[in-house]
């Protein structure tokens, strides 16, 4: 139980994971909502919902409409800004938490009748996309005939182009110099520009879809504070959910490290979870879509 590592040490009263939670299942109201209580290890409290609570909030629900279980919230619309991957990197498995975070807060305030607008705020400018542009323009010359299958692994092309910039001071200052023309408005720019945003966006679809995530992507045309008045602008809440890292408990770094793809493990999820059906014998007794689709809404909804 990390409750456990915040209070030991501080004099409390409470020796261990189980006491603490011992302590929180005496202290829980009574409730129609619960059943019982009990430890599980060191670690959790598990509280088991009331079957007979569960029956009559169904059966109240199909009387009197889903509507009436949403709370009455002040707020008449909301943005929620989702997991914005940078351009011209595919999404990573360190974009899964923030994704299922704002996709789960989207789905509450729109149960509740909020209007919520899906966005999604692509990066990764400055630098970084002179970089990307000048490289682009060394491996094609002519970037109206850029495509998915030109430029091959997106990921693999943002390695090499920081390769570049990392150890080619010619380049970097080519790099900078296209990050001034681009802003300048420079035709030749833009187009590249252009091209490699649709690239990187044609392959986000994929996975938000499959996570079954509704998004519109946004660019800021100004970024800057807004001034303190909550009379006269939107209010702003920051969700956090601390840094996801890899298994060596490093951060994630696209450029220098490799990092498993987003599209890879829901790949892999969907696999195993076929396969698991396949050894318990519903081959025999679903169709190939039948399999697919259990395999899919399973293994999703794991990684989910």
């Amino acid at each position: 139980m990390s409750l456990w590592t915040k209070i030991k040490g501080k004099g409390s009263e409470l020796t261990g994971p189980q006491p603490i939670g011992k302590a929180i299942m005496n202290n829980l109201p009574k409730s129609e909502m619960v059943d019982k209580c009990s430890i599980a290890g060191p670690r959790f409290v598990n509280v088991v919902l009331s079957k007979d609570w569960i029956a009559k909030s169904i059966q109240k629900m199909l009387i009197n409409g889903v509507e009436t279980w949403s709370p009455k919230l002040t707020v008449k619309r909301a943005v929620v800004d989702f997991s914005s991957p940078n351009i011209a990197k595919e999404m990573r498995v360190g974009h899964l938490r923030s994704t299922i975070i704002r996709d789960t807060l989207a789905r509450m305030l729109e149960f509740s009748n909020v209007e919520v607008l899906w966005r999604n705020h692509v990066g990764d400018w400055g630098t970084q996309f002179g970089m990307l542009i000048e490289f682009l323009f060394e491996k094609f010359p002519n970037v109206e005939v850029v495509n998915d299958q030109a430029i091959g692994d997106l990921e693999a092309f943002y390695k090499a182009s920081k390769q570049r910039l990392d150890g080619d001071p010619g380049f970097k200052e080519r790099a900078q110099q296209a990050v001034a023309s681009f802003q300048g408005g420079e035709e030749k720019y833009r187009k590249a520009w252009a091209q490699i945003c649709e690239i990187s966006r044609r392959g986000y679809p994929r996975v938000y879809q499959r996570l079954g995530i509704k998004i519109e992507e946004k660019a800021a045309k100004r970024v800057g504070w807004l001034p303190a008045s909550e009379n006269m602008y939107p209010k702003t809440n920051h969700v956090g959910f601390g840094l996801v890292l890899g298994e060596d408990g490093k951060r994630f770094q696209t450029c220098s490290t490799e990092v498993v793809r987003l599209i890879d493990l829901l790949d892999e999820a969907k696999s195993r979870c076929k396969a698991a059906l396949v050894e318990r014998g519903k081959a025999d007794k679903w169709t190939e879509e039948e399999l697919d689709q259990t395999a899919e809404a399973v293994g999703y909804g794991a990684v989910k």
